[in-house]
Protein backbone atom coordinates (compact mmCIF):
# COMPACT_ATOMS: atom_id res chain seq x y z
CA UNK A 1 0.00 0.00 0.00
CA UNK A 2 1.32 3.47 -1.04
CA UNK A 3 0.59 6.93 -0.04
CA UNK A 4 1.59 10.38 -1.80
CA UNK A 5 3.79 12.54 0.60
CA UNK A 6 4.67 16.07 1.03
CA UNK A 7 6.82 15.46 -2.38
CA UNK A 8 3.69 14.31 -4.50
CA UNK A 9 6.02 11.02 -4.41
CA UNK A 10 4.69 7.57 -3.80
CA UNK A 11 5.96 6.00 -0.48
CA UNK A 12 5.30 2.80 1.02
CA UNK A 13 3.17 2.43 4.22
CA UNK A 14 4.87 -0.10 6.79
CA UNK A 15 2.43 -2.54 7.90
CA UNK A 16 2.68 -3.65 11.17
CA UNK A 17 0.79 -6.44 13.73
CA UNK A 18 -2.37 -4.46 15.86
CA UNK A 19 0.33 -5.24 18.78
CA UNK A 20 3.42 -3.63 17.30
CA UNK A 21 3.87 -0.37 19.72
CA UNK A 22 5.94 2.25 17.69
CA UNK A 23 7.15 5.51 19.71
CA UNK A 24 5.60 9.08 18.71
CA UNK A 25 6.57 11.71 20.04
CA UNK A 26 7.94 9.74 23.17
CA UNK A 27 5.25 7.61 23.56
CA UNK A 28 4.79 4.28 22.37
CA UNK A 29 1.54 3.48 20.90
CA UNK A 30 -0.18 0.60 19.44
CA UNK A 31 -3.20 -0.04 17.72
CA UNK A 32 -4.87 -2.80 19.99
CA UNK A 33 -4.09 -0.31 23.19
CA UNK A 34 -1.33 -2.25 24.47
CA UNK A 35 0.82 -0.14 27.21
CA UNK A 36 3.91 -3.06 27.76
CA UNK A 37 6.47 -1.46 25.44
CA UNK A 38 5.86 2.00 27.30
CA UNK A 39 5.70 0.03 30.84
CA UNK A 40 8.88 -1.20 29.41
CA UNK A 41 10.66 1.78 28.66
CA UNK A 42 9.61 3.15 31.51
CA UNK A 43 10.63 0.73 34.15
CA UNK A 44 14.06 0.85 32.52
CA UNK A 45 14.06 5.01 32.98
CA UNK A 46 13.21 4.05 36.61
CA UNK A 47 15.93 1.42 37.23
CA UNK A 48 18.76 3.38 35.47
CA UNK A 49 18.04 6.75 37.80
CA UNK A 50 17.59 4.66 40.99
CA UNK A 51 21.07 3.52 40.73
CA UNK A 52 22.40 6.12 39.56
CA UNK A 53 20.68 8.39 42.60
CA UNK A 54 21.71 5.44 44.88
CA UNK A 55 25.16 5.89 43.71
CA UNK A 56 25.87 9.19 44.08
CA UNK A 57 26.67 11.93 47.02
CA UNK A 58 23.01 13.10 47.62
CA UNK A 59 21.91 14.57 50.90
CA UNK A 60 18.49 12.81 51.95
CA UNK A 61 16.53 15.82 50.77
CA UNK A 62 18.44 16.11 47.68
CA UNK A 63 17.49 12.93 46.80
CA UNK A 64 13.60 13.67 47.31
CA UNK A 65 14.26 16.62 45.09
CA UNK A 66 15.56 14.83 42.43
CA UNK A 67 12.79 12.43 42.44
CA UNK A 68 10.60 15.52 41.91
CA UNK A 69 12.13 17.29 39.72
CA UNK A 70 13.82 14.43 37.03
CA UNK A 71 12.10 10.77 37.30
CA UNK A 72 8.58 12.06 38.20
CA UNK A 73 8.97 14.27 34.89
CA UNK A 74 10.07 11.28 33.00
CA UNK A 75 6.79 8.96 34.32
CA UNK A 76 4.27 12.01 33.75
CA UNK A 77 5.07 12.60 30.07
CA UNK A 78 3.09 9.64 28.61
CA UNK A 79 0.71 9.01 30.88
CA UNK A 80 -1.81 11.45 29.55
CA UNK A 81 -1.75 8.86 26.59
CA UNK A 82 -1.99 5.27 28.75
CA UNK A 83 -4.04 3.03 30.10
CA UNK A 84 -1.96 1.58 32.73
CA UNK A 85 -3.37 -0.60 35.63
CA UNK A 86 -2.71 -0.10 39.27
CA UNK A 87 -0.26 -3.36 39.32
CA UNK A 88 1.36 -1.88 36.09
CA UNK A 89 2.55 1.37 38.04
CA UNK A 90 3.67 -0.55 40.95
CA UNK A 91 5.86 -2.44 39.01
CA UNK A 92 6.97 0.82 37.22
CA UNK A 93 7.82 2.02 40.63
CA UNK A 94 9.32 -0.92 42.30
CA UNK A 95 12.85 -1.01 41.07
CA UNK A 96 12.98 2.78 42.38
CA UNK A 97 11.70 1.97 46.52
CA UNK A 98 13.62 -0.81 46.96
CA UNK A 99 16.61 1.36 46.96
CA UNK A 100 15.63 4.65 47.14
CA UNK A 101 13.33 4.97 50.14
CA UNK A 102 16.79 3.86 52.37
CA UNK A 103 18.70 6.34 50.58
CA UNK A 104 16.55 9.22 51.97
CA UNK A 105 16.10 8.47 55.15
CA UNK A 106 13.04 6.27 55.48
CA UNK A 107 12.31 2.27 55.88
CA UNK A 108 11.40 -0.01 52.83
CA UNK A 109 8.80 -1.55 54.91
CA UNK A 110 6.79 2.27 55.53
CA UNK A 111 3.14 1.57 55.01
CA UNK A 112 2.30 3.06 51.58
CA UNK A 113 -0.17 5.55 53.11
CA UNK A 114 2.99 7.14 54.85
CA UNK A 115 4.53 6.99 51.38
CA UNK A 116 2.41 8.66 49.42
CA UNK A 117 0.57 10.70 51.95
CA UNK A 118 0.72 14.23 52.01
CA UNK A 119 3.55 15.78 54.52
CA UNK A 120 0.59 18.04 55.87
CA UNK A 121 -0.37 14.66 56.91
CA UNK A 122 2.54 13.30 58.36
CA UNK A 123 3.30 11.76 54.85
CA UNK A 124 6.47 11.62 52.50
CA UNK A 125 4.69 12.99 49.88
CA UNK A 126 6.22 11.16 47.04
CA UNK A 127 4.89 10.61 43.46
CA UNK A 128 2.70 7.57 42.33
CA UNK A 129 2.33 6.86 38.61
CA UNK A 130 -1.33 5.65 38.99
CA UNK A 131 -2.58 8.89 40.59
CA UNK A 132 -0.29 10.78 38.20
CA UNK A 133 -1.87 9.57 35.43
CA UNK A 134 -5.53 10.22 36.71
CA UNK A 135 -4.28 13.63 37.15
CA UNK A 136 -3.01 14.10 33.67
CA UNK A 137 -6.00 12.35 31.98
CA UNK A 138 -8.26 14.39 34.08
CA UNK A 139 -6.71 17.39 33.61
CA UNK A 140 -6.60 16.71 29.69
CA UNK A 141 -10.37 16.16 29.16
CA UNK A 142 -10.61 19.31 31.27
CA UNK A 143 -8.23 21.37 29.15
CA UNK A 144 -9.76 19.93 25.56
CA UNK A 145 -13.47 18.84 25.98
CA UNK A 146 -14.77 22.44 24.98
CA UNK A 147 -12.32 23.19 22.66
CA UNK A 148 -12.32 22.80 18.60
CA UNK A 149 -9.42 20.62 18.33
CA UNK A 150 -8.81 17.90 17.06
CA UNK A 151 -8.65 15.99 20.81
CA UNK A 152 -11.48 18.12 21.61
CA UNK A 153 -13.73 16.77 18.50
CA UNK A 154 -12.39 12.89 19.43
CA UNK A 155 -13.24 13.15 23.55
CA UNK A 156 -16.98 14.48 22.74
CA UNK A 157 -17.80 12.03 20.18
CA UNK A 158 -16.41 9.05 22.63
CA UNK A 159 -17.89 10.41 25.43
CA UNK A 160 -21.65 10.31 23.50
CA UNK A 161 -20.62 6.96 22.31
CA UNK A 162 -20.49 5.75 25.76
CA UNK A 163 -23.59 7.76 26.70
CA UNK A 164 -25.51 5.91 24.24
CA UNK A 165 -23.98 2.35 25.67
CA UNK A 166 -24.56 3.03 29.11
CA UNK A 167 -28.05 4.58 27.66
Amino acid sequence: ITIKNQEGEDEEIKRHNPDFAEETLGVFVAVDGNTSQQKEKLTDATTSWTHRIVTSGLFRNEVVMALITTLSRTWQYPLQATTFSLQDCEDIMKPLYCEFLPKMGASQKIPLAFRYGPKSCLGLGLPHVYTMQGIAQIKALLDHIQKETMVGKFLHMELEMANLEVG
